[in-house]
């Protein structure tokens, strides 16, 4: 049986002191942007998580509870859940309802010890063991050599888009990763990456889902409900044609906005709220280049009754760009 695992949970971004270090993050950026690309995978089918080396907020992530209370209790994760080497810090606080495995087993803290512990009593019997383009490779495998001269000769697509945001310069302010005295404070919140550079206004080098090929597109319409209950989907369509005289590949045609794109963790009571209003729903190729924009209200009503999709031939809903209305892109 061979199985993927997810790594690491959670917050584990820093390479110095990350044995050791205490990262401090507040729960609303937690819940808006760390937790969910987790959630995400574990709702996909994952087998496997992978508990990180670093304490979040004062404590190890071997011994969380957001082992349990999020990833068990609240997602429903039925998994296998496993430390990372040598990442298990204790025997009795680590082998808790949301923990399966110590790596490596059976050395560390468990092992003959918390077997010692179970037939105590003091633990649960818990299962152990400066170029007009640059090509941006990340992690080539084995064919890499095949790949790479089939893009650079033009046989296939470099259908890639960059998932960070690279600044301008080196002196740009982003988030620091370096420990002090062994904590690592999230101080930017939810400003981080393209959030943080739109907010003050500032252009990046490259921005986030920038991607180069080998032709040209032309974004030319969006389609999507003018108004949706809080708590339903939303199907947004987008109408794209290659211009150039190469084939080419853009991954967009329908998108199912989720509802926690309309919804934010509100920290006093510990759960999402969803936020009635009207939504700048935007559509391109880039979080810089967003030519397609609609608006979207989200009421608080039942979706009985609401305006669903135009029918094919008639104009979509559009509006023109708005000042200070809230977006999902």
């Amino acid at each position: 049986m061979v199985a993927a695992t997810v790594k690491h949970f959670v917050a584990n971004d820093s390479e110095t002191d990350r044995f050791s270090v205490d990262v401090r993050v507040d729960e609303r950026a937690l819940r808006e942007l760390y937790l969910p690309p987790f959630e995400a995978i574990v709702e996909a089918g994952v087998w496997a998580v992978m508990a990180a080396y670093n304490s979040v907020n004062g404590t190890t992530m071997t011994e969380h509870p957001m082992l349990w209370e999020v990833l068990k209790d609240e997602w429903g994760f039925d998994g296998v859940v496993m430390s990372d080497w040598f990442a298990a810090r204790s025997t009795e606080p680590a082998a808790t309802p949301g923990w399966t495995w110590s790596c490596p087993a059976p050395s560390g803290p468990w092992g003959d010890r918390l077997v010692a512990a179970v037939r105590a009593g003091r633990v649960a019997e818990a299962t152990v063991d400066e170029v007009p383009a640059v090509l941006l490779c990340w992690f080539p495998g084995q064919e890499f050599g095949h790949a790479l001269a089939d893009v650079l000769l033009g046989a296939a697509e470099p259908g890639g888009r960059l998932p960070v945001t690279w600044p301008a310069a080196d002196h740009e302010a982003i988030p620091s990763t370096r420990p002090v005295n062994g904590r690592l404070v999230y101080d930017e919140a939810l400003h981080l990456g393209h959030r943080a550079d739109d907010g003050a206004g500032i252009e990046p080098a490259f921005c986030f889902g920038h991607g180069l090929g080998h032709t040209s597109w032309s974004w030319e319409r969006i389609e999507a409900p003018s108004r949706i209950a809080a708590g339903d989907d939303l199907t947004v369509r987008v109408r794209l044609r290659n211009t150039g005289r190469r084939a080419g590949k853009q991954v967009v045609a329908q998108v199912r906005v989720v509802p926690r794109a309309f919804q934010h963790w509100s920290v006093a009571d510990h759960a999402w709220r969803a936020e009635p209003g009207t939504f700048r729903v935007t559509a391109g190729p880039s979080v810089m280049d967003q030519p397609l924009p609609c608006d979207v209200e989200v009421t608080r009503e039942p979706s009985v009754g609401l305006p669903t999709d135009p029918p094919d031939g008639e104009s979509p809903a559009q509006a023109p760009p708005a000042r200070g209305r809230r977006r999902a892109t």
